[in-house]
């Protein structure tokens, strides 16, 4: 029987008691299961979170829940079950996290059934590339802009762009980078994951590091900063981390495509790049992100997740 309640009374307690004066609306998303295991907790997916949901939405992120009941309400281990049948394209991208997951966090995180693998040996795998960079005017900078004219100002405004690449150290600047996964050629038939919009908002390249952004407007009226941030960045990462050691490469495209040097890069820094993030990674030392950190490290992954904010005045920062 879930303990949903007894759940959210832990994390905010552990929330309270490392940033005391804190004080924030904390819930747990209504689509997933908390079951109390002993000393650890149960986490069940929907199928609809499986089959057929948006991964950053809450009631899908179960990284970043699973990282926040670990890391601030005391769950000794957490288990991931699910319901319904894994096989379609979203969930084939649930495969690929919930294995990756349970690789670099194996000391505290399990699978509570059995998947099968995302890529299969002797099978050549590729992804969908850009048709056509954007063009078009860009809006000037204001706190109210959409998510992708936000994207547009850090990428294809001179000052802006200028600023960007300073900021974070970037030779190479790109956006919407299409992660669509298909078996040895693009097409329809081919497809194993969702394409269409599917794609990373912003990277770039310093020396043989990668870095990955995924970029949040500022809040509206609700004020609503989705944790599931962490789950749609924890995919790009395995994604690209399978270029870099050429477990998937690009698909066919214009031979001097800036994002053909990704291939040649060895390390990736992940950044949650927003105005304010959710208050369970916005302060301090943020333990999730500490734990994030760790399981790469003990995997000797050269990898690591970081904040960083974009100010009112469209200036960056890092957490």
């Amino acid at each position: 029987m879930p303990n949903t309640a007894d759940w959210l009374k832990r994390l905010k307690e552990g929330f309270a008691s490392r940033y005391p004066g804190k004080k924030h609306q904390i819930k747990l998303p209504s689509g997933i299961s908390f079951v109390t295991q002993n000393d650890g907790v149960r986490v069940v997916l929907s199928r609809e979170a499986v089959e057929d949901g948006n991964m950053q939405s809450d009631a899908a992120a179960f990284e970043a829940w699973a990282l926040a009941l670990h890391g601030y309400a005391g769950a000794k281990f957490v288990e991931l079950r699910w319901t319904g049948a894994p096989a379609s394209r979203h969930a084939w991208r649930f495969r690929l996290r919930a294995l990756q997951f349970a690789h670099y966090f194996g000391a505290w995180f399990r699978l509570g059934g059995e998947l099968a693998g995302a890529f299969e040996a002797g099978i050549t795998y590729v992804l969908n590339v850009e048709s056509e960079p954007r063009t078009g005017a860009v809006k000037p900078f204001a706190t109210s802009l959409k998510e992708r004219e936000l994207e547009d100002v850090i990428v294809r405004d001179s000052a802006t762009s200028g600023r960007f690449k300073e900021a974070f150290g970037l030779q190479v600047l790109g956006q919407q980078l299409p992660v669509g996964v298909f078996n040895q050629t693009v097409s329809k038939a081919n497809g194993i994951s969702p394409r269409g919009s599917a794609a990373i908002d912003i990277w770039g390249i310093q020396g043989e590091t990668l870095h990955l952004f995924e970029l949040k407007k500022f809040p509206g009226k609700s004020g609503k900063k989705p944790l599931g941030i962490i789950s749609e960045l924890f995919l790009y990462v395995s994604l690209m981390r399978a270029v870099q050691k050429k477990h998937l490469t690009f698909g066919p495209g214009p031979k001097d495509a800036p994002y053909l040097k990704i291939a040649d890069t060895k390390r990736i820094e992940a950044w949650l790049l927003a105005p304010l993030h959710h208050p369970l990674i916005e302060y301090g030392d943020a333990p999730m992100l500490e734990l994030l950190n760790l399981g790469f490290k003990s995997a000797q992954e050269p990898i690591s997740f970081q904040r960083a904010h974009i100010g009112k005045d469209c200036t960056f920062s890092k957490a």
